[in-house]
């Protein structure tokens, strides 16, 4: 009974369980049915991107601006009361409101641009310890950087910013997380 009454209130509040890479048993915000339920209304917003885009440039291009809008948003951990809700997540749609987030909360937002845009491209985020990033299975060029997953290739792309960080390249340190298999995988439908 105590269990169904918190997995609702999980549920009722977008959050759910998962096992950390330590096998710790936790709590996070459901970032894949933020995306589900956001990527329609960021629609207006995705279109914009592609109409900046010159229409004989490929996916990359409009990744690209995509991204480095995202990544000018200015960083916040969202863990001060007075300025946020303290819980150190914003939604997409109170990220743009509020102008500013976190690595998780930037990757729900982009995710949700990338479905809106590619609805039938695999996309992926990545969850490092105190880090999170997207990977979009696209065609990948040799200087990418790049995870397999499932037997299916990911170009990594990190809209956290500030830095304007290119689509395809990634921090050093993220770079070490994901070489010694320090991270998780979700995969955004």
């Amino acid at each position: 009974m105590q269990r169904t009454a918190y997995t609702d209130y999980l549920d009722k509040h977008y959050y759910t369980r998962f096992t950390t890479l330590f096998n710790q048993q936790a709590v996070k915000p459901d970032h894949l049915r933020y995306v589900a339920q956001t990527f329609e209304s960021l629609r207006p917003i995705s279109e914009a991107f592609y109409d900046k885009v010159d229409r004989i440039e490929n996916n990359r291009a409009y990744l690209q601006l995509m991204t480095s809008w995202v990544q000018s948003i200015p960083y916040d951990s969202l863990e001060d009361r007075v300025a946020s809700n303290g819980s150190g997540f914003a939604p997409p749609l109170g990220l743009l409101m509020q102008n500013r987030g976190d690595c998780d909360s930037k990757a729900v937002l982009t995710g949700a641009l990338v479905r809106a845009f590619l609805p039938s491209t695999r996309i992926i985020m990545v969850f490092l310890p105190h880090h999170a990033l997207l990977g979009g299975a696209i065609n990948a060029v040799p200087e990418d950087e790049k995870l397999e997953v499932e037997g299916e290739t990911y170009v990594l792309f990190d809209p956290t910013g500030p830095a304007l960080i290119p689509f395809g390249d990634i921090s050093d340190d993220t770079k070490r997380y994901i070489s010694t298999g320090r991270y998780q995988v979700e995969h955004i439908d």
